[in-house]
């Protein structure tokens, strides 16, 4: 009995850090998938790989592959998401993830075709994008409230025009 008294509580935190790190993997995946649809590859499958592991090359290769696009990013449109994540009642952290999904999915659509920006004005600040990984693939897993953020952004410029 002494001893499950110390061995309960340790083997209970190491299963309890293992369900941590498999949700924070799992979670990354509806980025990672959109991310290597665009790079045309993604991470090889390694047999005795650890969760800690996999996790670290999953968030590796996100943050690796929205560096180079991040060039493609309209600023812009990033501004008008947000604006219109907030008028649809979103939270302020729910409204920046959605309006990051949305450039971001527009860039890997649009990708590698979209004009870079080559004089350094209106460059985009990746640092968002790379530290709100999670919070970007928890809004990827809703397309219905990124569509509702597209239509929203693009109202205003659709009108402006006509």
């Amino acid at each position: 009995m002494i001893a499950l008294g110390f061995i309960l509580p340790h083997a209970g935190q190491y299963l309890h850090e293992r369900r941590l790190l498999r949700a924070a993997h799992r979670e990354l995946r509806p980025l990672y998938q959109l991310l290597r649809s665009g790079e045309g590859a993604g991470l090889p499958f390694v047999l005795r790989s650890t969760p800690e592991l996999r996790l670290v090359r999953r968030e590796t290769f996100i943050r690796d592959a929205l560096l180079p696009l991040s060039r493609h990013i309209d600023e812009a449109r990033r501004r008008r998401s947000y604006e219109a994540a907030l008028a649809l009642g979103f939270a302020p952290e729910r409204a920046k993830a959605l309006a990051a999904a949305v450039v971001v999915l527009d860039a890997v659509q649009h990708g590698r075709r979209a004009p870079e920006r080559a004089d350094g004005t209106g460059e985009v600040d990746s640092t968002d994008l790379l530290r709100d990984i999670g919070a970007m693939s928890r809004a990827l897993r809703r397309p219905d409230e990124i569509e509702a953020v597209r239509a929203r952004a693009a109202a205003p410029t659709e009108s402006a025009r006509t």
